[in-house]
C-alpha cells in the first residue's frame, strides 16, 4: 500500500492517464533544500501484456514556483506479472526503473533499477504477502562545472504485508527490513484504506529505525470520482526514508486532477447468473487475475462496497436481490469498471457510468 496514496488509476486494465495539480514540499530539517511549492503535471501509460501482466510508462515533472526552489522531472517504466500456484497461492513479480533530475539550485541526478519478487497467499478476504527487494542505481552531484561526486547506491531486504477485507475498511500491517551502503533500516506501518460509493480514503502510522535515528511517519490519501474519466487525488503527510538513495523522512501534501484520456486493452470477462427464490441470489464472477481486491458496489448494497472472493474461476459472490430494476458496478484494486458484454448502463449524479441489472418475479 505504500508510504504515499497510490496513484488509482481511472481506466482498467490499459489507458493513458494525465495527472495535473500543485504540491508542496517539506523536506527534512538536515537538508539544505528549502520548502517548495510545484506546479505538477505527470502522465501513465499503461498496457496490458497477456493475462496477468502489465507494462507501465510514467513521467512527471515538478515546476517550481518560487526562485529559491528547484524544478524536478522523473521519468520511469516497469512491468509486473502474477502467475497462480493453486487457488490460494499466486506469484507476483515486478521490475522496474527511473531516472530522476533535479535542476538548480541543489542540482541532482540518479537512476536506478529494482526488481521485487513475491509470493502472495489468499484465504477469503485475508492477503498475506511476502516480498523481496533488490535495488541498484547511481547518483551524480555536481560541485561545479568541472566537479562531480557520483555514488554507487544499492539496497536489499524485504517486507511483510498483511490486509483483510471487511465491507467498508481494509486494515493492514506492513513490516520491512532493508540493507545499505550506509547501514539498516526497519521498519513498521499500520493503517486501514476505506472505501465508500467508489471513493478511497488511506490512512498509515509507521515508525521506522534508520542509521541516523527514528522517524514517525503519517499519510493520509483521499481518491474522489467526479466523472466517468476524472478523478480528484489529494495527499499529505510525512512519508518514510529511501535507503536506496539515503534520504531520510520528508514530508510533502498534494492536490491532483486525474484524467482517462485513453482507454484501451482487453476488457476484464465478467458474468453474472440469476438463481430462484424469494429474494432471487446473483452470482456474479470476474476474471481479473492480476486484481489485489475486487469489490461489488450497487444500489441493492445501498452502495456500499462488499469484497469478492477470489478462487479458481475468478473473482466470485452470490448476493440476494429483490425483483426491479437495479444498478452496479465493480471497484478493481480502486479503479471502476463495467461489465462490457452488458449494454444497459446509467449515468449517476457523479457523471459515473453503472451497469443495469434486472430481475424479474419469479
Amino acid at each position: 500500500f505504500g508510504p504515499c496514496f497510490p496513484a488509482v488509476a481511472l481506466c482498467q486494465p490499459g489507458g493513458l492517464l494525465l495527472d495535473a495539480g500543485f504540491s508542496y514540499s517539506l523536506p527534512p530539517a538536515s537538508a539544505t533544500a528549502e520548502s517548495t511549492p510545484y506546479l505538477f503535471l505527470g502522465g501513465r501509460l499503461g498496457l496490458p501484456l497477456g493475462e496477468g501482466a502489465a507494462w507501465q510508462l510514467s513521467g512527471a515533472t515538478g515546476l517550481s514556483l518560487v526562485s529559491e526552489g528547484s524544478s524536478w522531472f522523473s521519468l520511469g517504466t516497469g512491468a509486473e506479472g502474477s502467475v497462480p500456484v493453486s487457488e490460494t497461492l499466486w506469484f507476483d513479480i515486478s521490475l522496474g526503473g527511473e531516472l530522476f533530475s533535479v535542476g538548480e539550485p541543489y542540482p541532482y541526478d540518479a537512476g536506478v533499477l529494482e526488481i521485487e519478487p513475491a509470493a502472495r497467499f489468499v484465504a477469503g478476504a485475508t492477503t498475506a504477502r511476502l516480498v523481496g527487494r533488490g535495488a541498484i542505481g547511481r547518483s551524480r552531484v555536481p560541485v561545479d562545472r568541472r566537479t562531480e561526486v557520483v555514488t554507487d547506491l544499492w539496497s536489499w531486504g524485504g517486507r511483510v504485508e498483511l490486509w483483510h477485507r471487511f465491507t467498508e475498511i481494509e486494515p493492514r500491517l506492513r513490516l520491512e527490513g532493508y540493507t545499505a551502503a550506509q547501514g539498516s533500516y526497519y521498519g513498521i506501518t499500520g493503517g486501514a484504506r476505506f472505501s465508500i460509493a467508489g471513493s478511497l480514503c488511506d490512512v498509515d502510522l509507521g515508525v521506522w529505525d534508520t542509521p541516523t535515528g527514528s522517524e514517525f511517519l503519517v499519510a493520509l490519501g483521499l481518491f474522489l470520482p467526479v466523472g466517468p474519466d476524472l478523478g480528484f487525488r489529494g495527499n499529505g503527510g510525512r512519508y518514510a526514508p529511501d535507503p536506496l538513495l539515503d534520504t531520510p523522512a520528508a514530508g510533502s501534501l498534494g492536490a491532483f486532477i486525474s484524467w482517462a484520456a485513453a482507454r484501451f486493452g482487453g476488457e476484464l470477462p465478467t458474468t453474472y447468473r440469476v438463481e430462484t427464490g424469494a429474494p432471487a441470489r446473483v452470482r456474479f464472477r470476474l476474471e481479473a487475475p492480476g486484481a489485489t481486491v475486487v469489490e461489488l458496489v450497487a444500489d441493492f448494497l445501498d452502495w456500499e462496497s462488499i469484497p469478492m472472493l477470489r478462487g479458481a474461476d475468478g473473482w466470485t459472490i452470490t448476493v440476494p436481490v429483490e425483483p426491479g430494476v437495479h444498478h452496479f458496478g465493480f471497484l478493481v484494486d480502486g479503479t471502476w469498471h463495467l461489465p462490457v458484454e452488458i449494454s444497459e448502463r446509467t449515468i449517476d449524479e457523479w457523471g459515473r457510468e453503472q451497469a443495469t441489472l434486472v430481475v424479474t418475479e419469479q
